[in-house]
């Protein structure tokens, strides 16, 4: 039986949007690190918890999913993917907020119209996000750290999260320090980062969560699994939430539907950037 389209954006962006609204309205409170803190714990929580169901209950393609440990899982990647992004993000950003101090640009609002500064900096990551990913295919030492994760034979929320350690840090350098040069305060640029890396979970995640006309705006990963097939001469969907970039720059397809495996294909193995 299919999931129904409401129920797909909630698991999807459900979670965020509650801790978005949650921590905007405590933005102005002396807790309001703590807040951020314990909201990233759950937010990261609940998304996995319901992507992980997901899996279970409206599998897209069983044979591409193996039995994962959850909690190994975790341990294993946690400190590896979420702390080192969260510490390049507020490296680059904190980088652009000190190019900002020298040009005495103006600061954005510190503790109001925060979930629409946030959802411009989506924007503005994602941009960044893009380009370093397609960068990542390009140069050949990046490639060669990228390509331990396209290696993965599985496409799954823990199968596919096993990467090198600088390859999610590095894409949110340039959108970050974006942030910082115009202006963005420290909460609305954690809020930032703890969101957007919520959302992009769900890339890989093997299930059938569909948004209908929205797949065409967001990576859900029916469109993320065509950029990990293992046939691929030239990659397709670099996004990291949105389709946009992809369809702007010519690198966007629409016919994802699990059935091509994934991996690394022998023409892209064999390619210069493999050497």
């Amino acid at each position: 039986m299919p999931i129904a389209r409401s129920t797909a954006f909630l698991i999807l962006f459900g979670p965020a949007v509650v801790f978005l609204a949650t921590t905007s309205l405590l933005a102005g409170s002396p807790w309001i690190a703590l807040v951020l803190a314990i909201g990233a714990g759950l937010l990261n929580t609940t998304q996995v918890v319901l992507l992980a169901v997901a899996e279970q209950k409206w599998p897209a393609n069983e044979a591409m999913r193996k039995p994962q440990r959850i909690l190994d899982k975790i341990q294993e990647n946690g400190p590896k993917v979420v702390g080192l992004t969260y510490l390049a993000a507020f490296l680059a950003w904190g980088l652009g907020t000190l190019t900002r101090g020298l040009t005495h640009a103006p600061e954005l609002p510190r503790t109001e119209w925060l979930v629409p500064q946030v959802l411009a900096a989506f924007v503005v990551v994602d941009f960044g996000d893009y380009w370093m990913h397609r960068l990542q295919h390009r140069v050949a030492w990046l490639w060669r750290c990228h390509a331990i994760h396209h290696a993965v034979r599985e496409f799954s929320l823990f199968g596919a999260a096993k990467i090198h350690w600088i390859d999610t840090p590095f894409v949110v350098l340039p959108g970050f320090f974006v942030l910082g040069a115009c202006g963005m305060g420290a909460v609305a640029a954690a809020m930032t980062i703890i969101a957007w890396f919520a959302l992009s979970t769900m890339l890989h995640v093997n299930a059938k969560l569909s948004l209908g006309w929205l797949d065409g705006v967001f990576q859900v990963p029916a469109v993320h699994h065509l950029h990990h097939e293992i046939g691929f001469d030239e990659a397709v969907s670099f996004g990291g939430i949105f389709c946009v970039f992809d369809r702007m720059f010519g690198t966007y397809r629409a016919d994802g539907n699990f059935a091509e495996p994934v991996g690394i294909g022998p023409r892209y193995a064999a390619s210069e950037l493999a050497k």
